[in-house]
Parts: structure tokens; C-alpha cells; sequence
């Protein structure tokens, strides 16, 4: 067989994961080496965290149930996974990466996830081969063989749980076989799921049931009932539409006539209306036409009295330019005058002013410079004191710390002298702490044999009341045997009176059913036979009618074409004598006749007048249309012939199809048949019911009873071992108390040897210590040295820190030594710098006094003589521009009233003779348009909106006059004289509206049936499909029910957990023979428990409640070990490693080396073994170990450490 790839770690990177903050990387190729490892660390350092990273790489998910695995401090979770899939040398590399976030909303989202494909040669080259968290879990899937679940079962094996599997019965057994194989959907999962199913289809079946009561009625006698009603309706409905298109032509002719007239009366009406509003017309007419003549005049008028009022403005306006002109010339000739004046003081005085300026200027800067250095010198004599106080206290400084460091030194001293002096040597503390032990185990050694003996008398009371108890168990179990052997003789009985199995039932129910079935078509066909006779009789006696018509018809066509002959001859000899009148008519003697060719004619033919002609014509053409209609008929007949002779045919091959069903068919017989066949149905029905009644009853009779007596056996078979066991108990106690008493008087032995010496020891000490110290106890000895170690802790801290002080006042004193030789140079620096700015103060002052011709003072300063200059120079110059300005402003301000003056006396020159002009315009107007005066024109005058409306009003009252005699010509040419009642027309109107009411709700009534018929088609293929559906929901149901029976108990889980341990029990059996050298194997017992086979003695086998600590946790691992690999035979590649994740705090030291020795023999160059463990006693049996550091504070989280032994 070919052997599958498996899969090894190769290397692990965490960062942010639970207590992982910084990035830590375990080397799996590095920790598997060896093949025995361990990962070691206190509870809670984030050991098992190493597994969630593997989870989380490959699959995105925590084994553990937590969501909560994104640490506080980064909310970003980091992990990179390689591993190997394949077989020696020919593996593949893989690499599986995730990075996931924490969300401001507390959710996560994964960054990226990715799994690479490895090449070592070329890293360049490795490739990309699923992205995306499901397309990696996708890919992890085909490539390992294995799901989440699964893995985290075959990495991680519990096997402590195992421990407590070895030992479990009953309930609590079958859980946990349930919750370890993974069987849960085989057992309460799958319960539920078929209860489900069922729940469904049992609601399914009670919806179809109640939708069915709503087709109580759905039958073809009602759809036929419908159909029929509905052709009565259409008939009706035809009839009222054939009245009402009678009354809608009537309707229709005196609806015309009656709207004509209508309208003819509104016409009058209006007509009426305008006679009214003919004089108010007449008379605005009249004001219109005067409106727009005073209209045309009003322009004119209104330009002279415009022309006026502009004359008097201007006239008022000329008089106050005249005087403001006078007024401007006199004020502008004294400005002038001050203007001039100004000018040449500022000619006379501006040089002199400036150049005074100029030199206080320079005297001014010269000044502020000074300023800027006497400040500066300020400055540096403040810095000269601060520094003289700042090298004082230095200098003090020093002197303190040379005091302390002193002191110090001396307290550093008298530490070390009284530390040498308290020293304990350590072979007296070993010898001490020996001795100690030694009395320790000398008083647990007494105490486990008073125990051991105390114990022996409680268990031998126990042991005597245990046998009365198992007497009294012996008694009630054969009670229970002997009733129970009589029900099951009464199920014997029982089973031997059986009237028959379901089968039976079938074949029963179905012969009734055929019968039922047989008897329905009989009755069918009878029923359809009378009424294909009942229909035959018909078409009979109908097609005897249609041939008796046919010979009649025959009868009457051959009358008719023989009157029609007779009638032909007739009509042809009147023609050809009428025809040999004409011919005669221009025959002349001697002419040949075109008759006989006679050239002599002695009896020429006259014209005979026949009035007989027309009318034989006449007769002729109606004989013709009846010859025709008889043949249509005959036709029609001849059809019908056809279609009855076609309907006897299928009556007749329909007949005889139904006689050749009935052939040999009795319906009383079928009848009594029948109805036989159901009560024997019925009677086997009911003894089935009774005799199932009976062995359910019985059933759970007995059931109860084996329960009972199984109950009763098992506390027989407990209180019974219960005896055995404390029976063997009592004979080991009396072994034990014998070995305790031998160990005891050993220890005691080796106590006083030690006690011996240990007093030698401290004679010598004290010799060395001058003999002060008393007589103590151990105890007390081990006080003193526990209180000097506290003593010496302290010294040593208490030196430790007065060195460290030294050190920082010899360093401080330095810094400040440092520091004041810097101090001194500076102070030198500043005072060689005040020097020499106060020598440039002196020099600039005397320049001052020669530009300024005066010593400055606080309150005379070039500064301020400056300022007094400027203002001088500002005030002549301003004088002096304002005046020209005013004398430039009045000058422009005199130009413009002089204009302004001019203008105005043009304007009145021009106004003048535009007065006389209009007023010349004025009177041509008043003649034209016939008005006396203006005052005539102002009473006639009408606003031009107002003659709008007047004009408006009067053509409409023109256009309506107009329509009006337009419309009533109309109407009286429409009418031609003619008048419609108007109560014969409301009848009429009424007739209609009550026959178009009546055809309204037989259309309702059509549309009702039709729908109806609609509805009811619909419900009778609903029903089908409703029937069909329930027939499908019964035989599920039926399948559901057997599935129910099969599973009910757990039965299926039982069975499957059985087939699953007995294969695991042989996988754990043969590791177990290889650890144990062959001696022990692992067998199941007929109840499905574990037994132990000790090979070595003769193949005894002893149940797992007898094995010792270190066996029970050998066979454990077995097991743990069996249900990885049957797990694993799911994948694709099975793995090279697991971890043991439980069990070893409980194990004492002699236990833990037959566990490591065991653990040693198991690993091989394709497994590799995992201890994850906080027990110390541990780090030195595996030789390679991954240290976890727990978090701290500040630290960066979690630390991860390979160390070998």
C-alpha cells in the first residue's frame, strides 16, 4: 500500500496574539529535532496560544471558544505558518499567512490571508496560491485532509480525558464515546433532525387537509351546472342588446332634434340679453368717438402749459445765479491776497528750518546708540552679580558633598565589618536542613501508621456490613430472575396466538381495494352504457327526420326544375314569334326570307301583344331562388346525414368498448365480494390491534422487569466486588501498616545519626563564637539562620546603595569643579566688556554737543528739538498748500456759476419762442377736430385705457349680436320646422338608461359565471396537485416513522461507537504492547468495556479500575494516541507531531519516570512528541524545551525561549 505524505512544522511567527505583543518565533524544524520537546511555562503565559497560532494560520480559527484573541495593546493580530507535506527528501514547502484587525466597532476583519508555495533554492520564485480567508481555508483543506476540527483533535491530545474514559460506565460512557468519536450527528443531532423532518411534513399534511376543506364543492356536476347557467345568461344577454340597439337608433334620431332645440332657446335667451345693453352700447360709442378726437388735441395743450411752467422756473433760477456769481468774485479776491502772503513766508523760512533739521537728526541717532550701550552695559553688570552669587554657592556645594561622601564611607565600613561577622558557613546550613527533613518524615511516618491502623479497623466494620448487604442483594435477585422467566413465558404464548405480520395486512387491504377499485369502473360502465343507448335512440330518431327531409327535398327539386322547363318553353316560343314580327317588319317582295328563304311572303307575321311575358319571367327568376334554396337546404341536410351517421359510428365502437368491459361481470356478486372482504379486513385489523396491544403492553413488562433484574444484578455484582475489593483492601492494609512500622524505626535511626552529627558541627561553631549562644531546638535554629539571611539581605542592599551614592556625590562634585572654572572665565569676560562700552558712551556724548550746540538733558534732547523743527516746517507748508486749494476751489466754483448763468439765459430765449409755436399748434388742432376751446376738450377728455375698454366692450357686444343671428339661421335650416316632445323624450331617455342598467348586470352576471367557471377549472387542478402532494407527504412521513424506530435509545450511536472503539481499542492495544515490551494489551469485554491482558502472567485479564497510576496513564496515552490516527486516516497528509496538553500535574516522581520513559520509546524520526506543562519537575526530562515568559508590564507581552539540556 502507498504510503500517504505527511505533514511537519517548520516555523511559527505570533505577533498580537492573546499575550504575544512583539513579534516571537518558534523553530519547530529546531524544538523537533530530537524528537521528545516540551513547551514550558507558568499558567497563563500564553502556551497554548502556540496551538491557537497554528488554528488561526491555516483555518482563521481559535480551537478554544473565544473571539477575544486580538491583544489591547496592537488590535492587529500577525501570523506566519511554514510547514512541509511529503515524504523524505521530496517535500513541499508551504508558508500560510493571516494578518486580522480589530474594528473601531469591536468587530474583526482579516487584512489579508494568503498561502504561499516555498521554493528554497529561489526565494524570488515562490508562488502565490490562494488568497483571501476562503480560498486559503479551501486550499489548507485539500491539501492536509482535514478540517478545523479535525486537526485540533489530532495536534492536541487530550489525554487526561482518556484517563477518565478507562473508567466511566453506563450514560456518562456513551456521552463521552459520543463527544470524542464526534457522533453527534449520528445520535441527538440526528434525532432532531428526523423530528424536525417529521414536525414539517406532519404540519405540511394537516395544511394540505385544511386547504382541501375548502374544495368541498369542487366536483364536475357543479362545473357542468356553471357552464350551462352561463349559456342561459349569454342568450338573455343577447336579447336585451338586440332592444336596446332598437332604442339607442330612436334614442339617437330625437337626441339630435332635441339638443337643436336646446340650443335654439339658449340663442333666444342671449338675444334677449343684448336688446337690453343696446342703449348703454349707443352711448358709449358716442363717448369713444369724442375721447380720441379730445385725445389728438390734448398733446398740444399740455406742451404749452409745460412750456409755461418752465418759463417762471427759469426766471427764478437766473435771478439767484446773478447774486451767488456777485458774491463768489468778492470772496475769491481776498483769498488771493492770503495765498500770496504765504507763499513767500514759506520762500523765507523752509532752507534754514531744514538743515536745522539734519543736524538734530544725526545728534538723535548718535543719542540712540548711546542708549543701546548704556543698556547693554546694565546688562552685563546684572550677569557680573548673578554669576558672583552663582560661583558662592557652588563653592558651598563642594564643601556638603565632601561631608557626605565622608559619612559614607564610614557607614559602608561598620556594613562590611558586621556582615563577615553574622556569616553562616553552608555545610551547617545543609547538615541543618537535613536534620530537619529527617524529623519531618520521622513524624509522617508515625502519623501514616496510626492512620494505616485507624483505617484498618473502619474497614474491617465495613467489611462486615458489606456481606449482609450482599446477601440481602442475592435474595432479591433471584425474586426478580423467577418473574421474569414467567413473562417471558407469557410472550411465548403470546407470540404463538399471532394472527399474522403487516404483509398479511397489505395483501388483505389490497385484495379489498382491487375490489373497490373493480366494482367503481363496473358501476362506471353501466352508467355509461345507458347513456350511450339513451344518446344512439337520439342521433336514431333524428337521422330518420333528416332522411325523410332529404326525400322531400329531392321531391320538391325535381317539381321546381320541371315547372322551371315548362316555364323556359313557354318563355322562348313568345320570344321567337316576337323576333318573327321583327323580322317581317322590313321584308319587302321579292326579298329572301331569312327564315325559309322563300323570295314570296303570303302570310307575313303580325305582332301579337302578350302580357303574359313579364309575369313568366317573373315566375321564372322565383323559381330559380327557390331551386337554389331548396339545393342549399338539401346540402345542409345532407351534412347532418353525414355528422349522425359519424356519431352512430363512435356511439357504437363506445358501446361495444363498455360491453366487452361488462363481459362476465355480475355487480351483485362484485357487491358481496366486496363488502366480505372488508369485514374480514376489519376483524384481522382489529385482532391486530388486540395482540399488538397485548405485547406492547407486554413489552414493557418485561422490559421493565429485565431493567429490574438487571439493576439488581448489577448492585449484586457491585455490592459483590464492593466485598472482594475490601476483602483485597484489608489484606494490603495489613501490609502496609507492617512496611509503614519498618520505615518508621529506619527513619528514626537516620534522624538521631544526623542529629549526632549536627551536634558536632555547632560544638565547634561555638567554640569559634566564644560559646554565648543557648541550647535550641531545630526548629528554631532553622528561625535564627532564616532571620540572619533576612539580616545579611539587608546589609548587603543597605552597602549596595551607599556605594551607589558615593559614586553620585564623587560625579556631582565633579560636574561641579567643572562648572565653576567656566563660571570664573565668564565673569572675566564680562567685566573686560562693561570697560570698554563705557569708554564709547563718554565719546559719543561730546559729539552730540557739537551738532546740537547744547549738553542734552532728560527734558532737552535732539529728540525732542527734532520733533519742534518738524512741526514748524509742517505748519508752513500746510499753510500755504491749503490756501492754494481754497483759492483753486473758489476759482473752479466762479467759472461754474458763470456757465451755469449762461445757460440759463439761452433756456429762456429758447422757451420764449417755443411758447409762441405752441400755442400757434394748439388753435390749428381745435379747428380740426371741431372744439371751441380747451376747456370743451378737458370735459370730453377720456384716459386712453378707458376708450380701450370702451372700444372692447363695443365689439364684443357687435361679434356676439353677429354669432347670435349667424347660429339662429343655423338652427332654424337644421330644424326644417321640426319639434320633439320633451316627456316623450325623458321616457325614451328612461327606457334606455333602465335597459342599459339590465344588460350592465347580466354582463356582471356573465362575467361572475365566467369567472366562477374559471375559478372552479382552477380548483379542480389545484385539488389534483393537493392529492398528489399529500400522497408524497404520507410516504415520507411513513419512511420518517421506521427511521425513528431504527435510531430511538441511541441505538445507531451505540453501534457506531462500538465499531469505532473496537478499531481504536486494537490501535492502542498494539502501542501499548510496544511500550510495555509486549507484556500488557488492551481488549474490550462482551459489554463493550476495557480489560486489561497482562501477558506476562499467563494472559490475565483485570478491569482498568485495578490498574496502578502509571499503568492507567500508559494506557491512556494509548488510546490518545489510537483516536489521532483513526482521526487522521480522514486526510491527505497525516502529521509528524502532537502535543499532550493534560495529565501530568497529578503525577508524583516515580510515576513521572515511567511516563518520560514511555514517552522516550514512543517518539521516532516520524513522530515527533509535544509535552505542553507548567510542572518544573519536567524541564529536565525532554531534551529540548521552548520557555514561555509570562507578560509584564512595558515589556512588549510574552516571550518565547529554546533551551537543550
Amino acid at each position: 500500500m502507498r504510503r500517504k505524505p505527511k505533514m511537519k512544522p517548520v516555523s511559527l511567527k505570533i505577533k498580537g496574539l492573546n499575550s504575544f505583543v512583539e513579534q516571537q518565533t518558534i523553530e519547530f524544524s529546531k524544538l523537533t529535532e530530537k524528537g521528545l520537546f516540551g513547551i514550558f511555562g507558568p499558567t497563563a503565559s500564553g502556551k497554548s496560544t502556540i496551538l491557537d497560532g497554528i488554528t488561526i494560520a491555516l483555518y482563521g480559527k481559535v480551537s478554544r471558544d473565544t473571539k477575544e484573541f486580538v491583544n489591547t495593546e496592537t488590535n492587529v493580530v500577525e501570523i506566519s505558518f511554514d510547514f512541509e507535506i511529503g515524504l523524505g527528501k521530496g517535500r513541499t514547502s508551504y508558508r500560510a499567512e493571516r494578518c486580522i484587525k480589530r474594528l473601531k466597532t469591536g468587530n474583526f476583519k482579516t487584512a489579508y490571508a494568503r498561502l504561499i508555495e516555498i521554493n528554497k533554492e529561489k526565494p524570488e520564485e515562490n508562488k502565490v496560491i490562494a488568497e483571501g480567508p476562503k480560498d486559503l481555508e479551501e486550499n489548507i483543506i485539500s491539501i492536509v485532509g482535514l478540517k478545523v476540527e479535525d486537526f485540533t483533535r489530532s495536534v492536541v491530545l487530550p489525554q487526561g480525558k482518556f484517563n477518565e474514559f478507562l473508567k466511566l460506565t453506563g450514560k456518562q460512557r456513551r456521552d463521552m464515546l459520543e463527544r470524542i468519536f464526534a457522533l453527534e450527528k449520528y445520535g441527538s443531532k440526528l434525532y432532531e433532525k428526523i423530528k424536525k423532518v417529521r414536525n414539517e411534513n406532519l404540519n405540511t399534511k394537516t395544511l394540505l387537509e385544511g386547504e382541501m376543506k375548502g374544495y368541498e364543492n369542487v366536483d364536475e356536476e357543479s362545473h357542468n351546472q356553471i357552464k350551462e347557467m352561463l349559456v342561459i345568461l349569454k342568450e338573455e344577454e343577447k336579447g336585451i342588446k338586440l332592444q336596446k340597439s332598437t332604442l339607442d337608433k330612436e334614442y339617437e334620431v330625437y337626441k339630435n332634434i332635441f339638443e337643436l332645440q336646446k340650443e335654439k332657446s339658449q340663442y333666444v335667451k342671449k338675444e334677449d340679453l343684448l336688446k337690453l345693453q343696446e342703449e348703454d352700447i349707443e352711448n358709449k360709442k358716442v363717448k369713444f368717438t369724442k375721447g380720441n378726437l379730445a385725445l389728438n388735441v390734448k398733446p398740444y395743450i399740455e406742451n404749452v402749459s409745460e412750456t409755461k411752467k418752465s418759463l417762471t422756473i427759469n426766471g427764478e433760477k437766473l435771478q439767484k445765479l446773478i447774486k451767488d456769481y456777485e458774491l463768489i468774485s468778492q470772496k475769491l479776491e481776498s483769498t488771493k491776497i492770503s495765498y500770496e502772503e504765504a507763499f513767500q513766508s514759506k520762500n523765507d523760512k523752509l532752507p534754514s528750518l531744514i538743515e536745522k533739521e539734519v543736524s538734530l537728526k544725526q545728534a538723535s541717532n548718535i543719542e540712540e546708540k548711546i542708549t543701546y550701550l548704556a543698556n547693554e552695559k546694565d546688562v552685563l553688570l546684572k550677569k557680573h552679580k548673578e554669576l558672583t552669587h552663582t560661583i558662592a554657592d557652588k563653592d558651598s556645594k563642594t564643601s556638603i558633598i565632601l561631608i557626605n561622601k565622608g559619612k559614607l564611607e564610614e557607614e559602608l565600613q561598620s556594613c562590611e565589618t558586621k556582615l563577615n561577622k553574622i556569616e553562616i558557613l553552608p555545610e551547617y546550613r545543609e547538615k541543618l536542613y537535613k536534620t530537619y527533613n529527617s524529623e519531618l518524615e520521622v513524624n509522617s511516618a508515625a502519623e501514616n501508621v496510626l492512620e494505616l491502623k485507624d483505617k484498618g479497623e473502619i474497614l474491617k466494620k465495613t467489611l462486615s456490613s458489606t456481606e449482609l448487604f450482599h446477601n440481602k442483594a442475592k435474595l432479591n435477585l433471584k425474586d426478580k430472575e423467577n418473574k421474569l422467566v414467567l413473562l417471558e413465558e407469557k410472550s411465548v404464548e403470546l407470540a404463538n396466538d399471532f394472527p399474522g405480520d403487516n404483509n398479511l395486512l397489505l395483501e388483505k387491504q389490497e385484495v379489498y381495494n382491487t375490489l373497490k377499485v373493480t366494482l367503481e369502473k363496473a358501476v362506471e360502465n353501466y352508467k355509461i352504457n345507458d347513456e350511450l343507448k339513451g344518446k344512439y335512440e337520439i342521433i336514431n330518431t333524428e337521422n330518420e327526420k333528416v332522411r325523410l327531409n332529404i326525400e322531400n327535398v329531392e321531391k320538391s327539386i325535381e317539381t321546381m326544375k320541371d315547372k322551371g322547363e315548362k316555364l323556359e318553353g313557354e318563355i322562348k316560343e313568345i320570344e321567337i314569334g316576337n323576333m318573327a314580327v321583327v323580322l317581317a317588319s322590313n321584308l319587302q317582295e321579292g326579298d329572301l326570307c331569312p327564315v325559309c328563304g322563300a323570295e314570296h311572303h303570303p302570310k307575313v307575321a303580325e305582332l301579337k301583344v302578350d302580357t303574359n311575358l313579364k309575369a313568366l319571367k317573373s315566375l321564372k327568376e322565383g323559381v330559380v331562388i327557390n331551386l337554389e334554396n331548396l339545393s342549399k337546404h338539401y346540402q345542409n341536410e345532407l351534412i347532418k346525414l353525414a355528422g349522425f351517421s359519424r356519431d352512430e359510428q363512435h356511439i357504437n365502437s363506445q358501446l361495444s368498448e363498455v360491453t366487452k368491459k361488462l363481459k362476465d361481470i355480475n355487480i351483485k356478486e362484485l357487491e358481496e365480494e366486496k363488502k366480505r372482504s372488508e369485514v374480514s379486513l376489519l376483524h384481522f385489523k382489529e385482532r391486530i390491534e388486540i395482540y399488538n396491544k397485548q405485547k406492547t403492553n407486554l413489552e414493557v413488562v418485561l422490559t421493565k422487569s429485565r431493567e429490574e433484574k438487571s439493576k439488581v444484578a448489577m448492585d449484586e455484582a457491585k455490592i459483590g466486588e464492593g466485598l472482594r475489593k475490601e476483602s483485597e483492601a484489608l489484606l494490603v492494609l495489613q501490609n502496609d501498616i507492617s512496611i509503614a512500622s519498618e520505615r518508621l524505626e529506619l527513619l528514626s535511626q537516620s534522624h538521631k545519626l544526623l542529629n549526632e552529627d549536627l551536634l558536632r558541627e555547632e560544638d565547634s561553631f561555638k567554640q569559634e563564637q566564644n560559646g554565648n549562644e543557648e541550647s535550641m531546638s531545630i526548629k528554631e535554629k532553622i528561625l535564627q539562620i532564616k532571620r540572619i539571611d533576612n539580616e545579611v539581605i539587608k546589609l548587603t542592599s543597605k552597602i549596595r546603595k551607599n556605594r551607589t551614592e558615593i559614586v553620585t556625590l564623587e560625579k556631582e562634585r565633579v560636574d561641579i569643579d567643572k562648572t565653576l572654572r567656566e563660571l570664573t572665565n565668564l565673569k572675566t569676560e564680562i567685566e573686560t566688556s562693561g570697560k570698554e562700552k563705557r569708554a564709547e558712551i563718554e565719546r559719543l556724548t561730546l559729539q552730540i554737543v557739537e551738532l546740537c550746540g547744547f549738553a542734552p538733558t532728560i527734558e532737552h534732547t535732539p529728540k525732542i528739538e527734532v520733533e519742534k523743527v518738524r512741526a514748524q516746517i509742517k505748519e508752513i507748508t500746510l499753510k500755504e498748500s491749503s490756501l492754494k486749494a481754497v483759492f483753486e476751489r473758489e476759482n473752479i466754483e466762479k467759472q461754474n456759476v458763470l456757465t451755469q448763468k449762461t445757460s440759463e439765459e439761452n433756456k429762456k430765449e429758447m422757451l420764449s419762442k417755443m411758447l409762441i409755436e405752441g400755442q400757434e399748434k394748439l388753435n390749428i388742432s381745435l379747428n380740426e377736430n371741431s372744439f371751441e376751446d380747451t376747456k370743451t376738450v378737458l370735459l370730453h377728455s377720456v384716459s386712453r385705457e378707458v376708450l380701450v375698454i370702451f372700444e372692447k366692450e363695443i365689439k364684443q357686444y357687435e361679434e356676439l349680436k353677429r354669432n347670435l343671428i349667424d347660429n339662429l339661421k343655423r338652427l332654424e335650416i337644421l330644424l326644417q320646422g321640426k319639434e320633439v316632445d320633451v316627456t316623450l323624450f325623458e321616457e325614451l331617455k328612461e327606457k334606455r338608461e333602465v335597459i342599459e342598467t339590465v344588460l350592465e348586470e347580466k354582463t356582471k352576471a356573465i362575467g361572475a359565471q365566467f369567472r366562477a367557471l374559471v375559478d372552479m377549472e382552477r380548483k379542480m387542478e389545484e385539488i389534483k396537485t393537493l392529492l398528489i402532494k399529500k400522497k408524497s407527504v404520507e410516504r415520507k412521513l411513513g419512511l420518517l416513522r421506521e427511521l425513528d424506530t431504527l435510531i430511538q435509545g441511541n441505538k445507531f450511536v451505540e453501534y457506531v461507537a462500538m465499531k469505532q472503539l473496537k478499531y481504536i481499542s486494537m490501535e492502542a492495544s498494539k502501542r501499548l504492547k510496544e511500550i510495555t515490551r509486549g507484556r500488557y494489551a488492551l481488549e474490550l469485554d462482551a459489554n463493550g468495556a476495557f480489560v486489561m491482558r497482562d501477558d506476562f502472567n499467563g494472559g490475565i485479564r483485570r478491569e482498568t479500575n485495578t490498574l496502578s497510576g502509571g499503568e492507567t496513564f500508559l494506557t491512556s496515552l494509548c488510546l490518545a494516541l489510537a483516536l489521532s490516527s483513526q482521526i487522521q486516516l480522514k486526510g491527505s497528509a497525516p502529521l509528524e507531531f502532537f502535543f499532550l496538553d493534560e495529565g501530568f500535574g497529578t503525577l508524583d516522581t516515580d510515576l513521572l519516570d515511567v511516563v518520560m520513559n514511555s514517552l522516550e520509546k514512543l517518539h521516532s524520526s516520524t513522530l515527533s512528541v509535544g509535552i505542553i506543562s507548567h510542572v518544573e519537575e519536567l524541564r529536565n526530562r525532554v531534551p529540548i524545551k521552548l520557555i514561555v515568559t509570562p507578560a509584564e508590564q512595558g515589556q512588549g507581552g510574552s516571550k518565547v525561549k529554546l533551551e537543550y539540556t
